[in-house]
């Protein structure tokens, strides 16, 4: 059975997998209709570099078991920004001072916030 939205329904598994590791602020944006490369950005913060490695060891390991295509993963030196790439579903993760440097939410902000309920 296809799922209706299997794009938002991997976002949403993904959030789940970097909640496991106590991923901090989480949101979803919805970028379908702003950008053709992606559907949506998962954004998470983390208090370590430590907890960065755990979030997306986390997020690598249970996306592979169900299945999702890893495209890459970027990060700079000191982990404090990761980006994990799955095709149409992006999962960022910042420290608090690099989200705030990157401010994705701003520079998609017509981009729709999808309402983080429990997972």
């Amino acid at each position: 059975m296809k799922l209706k939205n299997s794009s938002l329904e991997k976002a949403k598994r993904i959030l789940s997998f970097a909640l496991k590791k106590k991923a901090l602020e989480p949101l979803i944006l919805d970028l379908r209709g702003f950008s053709w490369w992606w559907d949506y950005f998962v954004i998470v913060s983390s208090s370590s570099s430590p907890q960065t490695i755990a979030i997306v060891e986390e997020v690598v390991k249970e996306a592979k078991k169900v299945g999702y295509a890893l495209h890459h993963k970027e990060e700079d030196s000191a982990k404090s920004w990761v980006l994990v790439d799955f095709y149409d579903v992006v999962l960022h993760v910042f420290s608090p001072e690099k989200r705030k440097l990157y401010n994705l939410e701003h520079l998609w902000e017509k981009a729709k916030k999808l309402k983080i309920e429990k997972l």
